[in-house]
């Protein structure tokens, strides 16, 4: 099943809709792979819990670290879960 990209309006509306919290630290140089994924895995996790959404499997995929460039794994989520985040980002699309 092909997925299509977000156009860009869209993604700039998500991106209001789950601003960071205002007492999020500076983010860090892209220097820091370690530091820049571990700020991105802490505003998503802000913004997930802002909506009312917790991912307890999120966090940083260490296969990838190995490698020199860390990924958010966003992990499982049920279904309810999923159909909650879809309903958000189908609000901003509109």
């Amino acid at each position: 099943m092909a997925v299509d990209p977000i156009p860009h309006d869209t993604a700039r509306r998500l991106c209001d809709v789950l601003k960071p919290a205002p007492d999020l630290p500076a983010v860090p140089e892209q220097t820091d792979p370690f530091a820049y994924v571990e700020h991105a895995l802490h505003a998503l996790r802000q913004a997930l819990f802002g909506a009312g959404i917790v991912l307890p499997s999120l966090g940083i995929d260490l296969p990838s670290a190995v490698c020199g460039t860390p990924l958010v794994r966003l992990g499982n989520a049920r279904p309810d879960v999923v159909r909650h985040i879809a309903a958000l980002i189908s609000r901003t699309t509109k």
